[in-house]
């Protein structure tokens, strides 16, 4: 967490996840380094996975139960990135957490090729979300088919019931 200056002059707190996705990243490389492979065997990392790659036509092997728990753990990681700001992958991981109960191996290519993508990218994009601590003037009577009860909302909003 740390404050940034917005362009018009405010102050806002951010968050990124730049520790969080470098030692989930060591992980999925040492692990790799584990079975004689590594994040740079993915591909170049432009992208987080091929827009031609569709994860549910994958007819590739099923998964065994050790492999199936890490690919879980990886979509939550990934998952967990895309809350501290990494919307950036938010489509990719969306469409390979579709497959959490029977994952294959190409949906587990596809999980190293967004942490490449990662790990060649998080220097130049962190990510960021920002806080706007702005809050919108809203009339509440907008909101008035929410509540039921009219002495609730009344209760509520009294300067609604003038």
């Amino acid at each position: 967490m740390q404050q940034v200056q917005l362009q018009d002059g405010s102050v806002a707190w951010s968050m990124n996840c730049v520790e969080y996705l470098q030692g989930a990243i060591s992980n999925v490389d040492k692990y790799l380094n584990e079975c004689d492979s590594a994040l740079k065997n993915y591909r170049d990392g432009k992208r987080p996975f091929p827009s031609s790659y569709r994860p549910e036509m994958d007819v590739t092997p099923e998964l065994d139960a050790e492999a199936m728990n890490r690919y879980q753990q990886y979509i939550g990681v990934l998952r967990w990135a895309i809350e501290l700001g990494r919307i950036d992958m938010n489509t990719e991981v969306s469409c390979l957490s579709q497959h959490l109960a029977s994952p294959r191996e190409g949906h587990m290519h596809a999980v190293y090729k967004i942490f490449r993508y990662l790990q060649k990218n998080l220097s130049s994009n962190p990510g960021r979300m920002v806080f706007d601590g702005a809050y919108p003037d809203t009339d509440p009577k907008l909101f008035a088919n929410s509540v039921t009860d009219p002495d609730e909302w009344n209760d509520f909003y009294p300067e609604a019931a003038e």
